[in-house]
């Protein structure tokens, strides 16, 4: 996958003060702009870094180490995707035995953008050249995973 091929986006659009986790007013704030961006990307995947990301995202109060890596299909933003969390990069920088984690669920996101929604729709000409590629971009990924 290349950086052309993703869009990152973020639960807050600033950064708060002192790289503090957000507190829930400014979760709430930022929450519309962030849905409004997946209703116009229309994403097939989401790829959640992180507990606050997942957590918004799922609905789910469960920490990011018990859901990480498994697949889910949810409604974001009136669109049937799948979800899938991921750790935090930031974390397995951290915590070097993350890496291999990450790693793992990271590449399950070729298969999802292969499954077609089971709301019956396949993937996209541009969803399938791109799944095409992505074994031939795997070695030009973020440099954690170098």
């Amino acid at each position: 996958m290349r950086l052309e091929d993703v869009f990152i986006a973020n639960v807050l659009k600033c950064r708060p003060p002192g790289n503090r986790d957000p507190q829930p007013i400014e979760i709430e704030s930022c929450q519309p702009y962030l849905f409004r961006q997946v209703e116009l990307i229309e994403p097939r995947v989401i790829a959640t870094l992180g507990n606050f990301a997942t957590k918004l995202l799922t609905g789910s109060r469960a920490g990011i180490t018990k859901v990480r890596g498994n697949p889910q299909v949810r409604e974001i933003a009136g669109r049937t995707l799948f979800l899938i969390p991921l750790l935090h990069p930031a974390a397995a920088l951290r915590t070097p035995s993350h890496l291999d984690l990450l790693r793992e669920d990271f590449n399950k996101l070729s298969e999802l953008l292969e499954r077609p929604i089971p709301d019956g729709t396949g993937p996209s000409p541009a969803v399938a050249e791109l799944a095409a590629t992505v074994a031939e971009a795997r070695a030009d990924q973020l440099g954690l995973f170098g």
